[in-house]
């Protein structure tokens, strides 16, 4: 599976879950990296406007600002198989762990998963 359809399998885990585990209800993408079908004027445009509304290069994929465990939230960067961080998200994910936050670098949606059942002490769903 592409790295889209490894993220969208763990919100989808999420909502249908969310009604006995509430908190995975917060589970949310930062939509950087998201792909605009547009022409290349179009799409910088679109960019320029994320940008200007706060779109940051490094935030990582998906965010649960839950406090468990110690940590003050998660942040969870989704990776195709052979993924590698970049310099910005090496740099924000230094900055989120020295603040207090648990980041994790999943390849695959059950890796997700998993981090967060972990993460919300859950262990009885899949």
């Amino acid at each position: 599976m592409s790295e889209h359809d490894e993220q969208a399998a763990v919100i989808d885990w999420a909502r249908r879950h969310e009604m006995r585990h509430p908190e995975l209800y917060w589970l949310h993408s930062s939509l950087n990296g998201i792909v605009i079908p547009a022409p290349p004027a179009t799409r910088a445009r679109i960019i320029n406007h994320m940008k200007a509304e706060g779109m940051r290069k490094g935030v990582p994929d998906l965010s649960l600002p839950l406090a468990r465990r110690g940590f003050h939230g998660m942040y969870i960067e989704m990776k195709a198989e052979n993924g590698k961080l970049t310099p910005e998200q090496k740099d924000f994910m230094a900055y989120a762990e020295a603040a207090g936050y648990l980041d994790s670098v999943c390849f695959s949606a059950d890796d997700a998963i998993d981090q967060l059942k972990w993460y919300i002490g859950i262990n009885e769903i899949r």
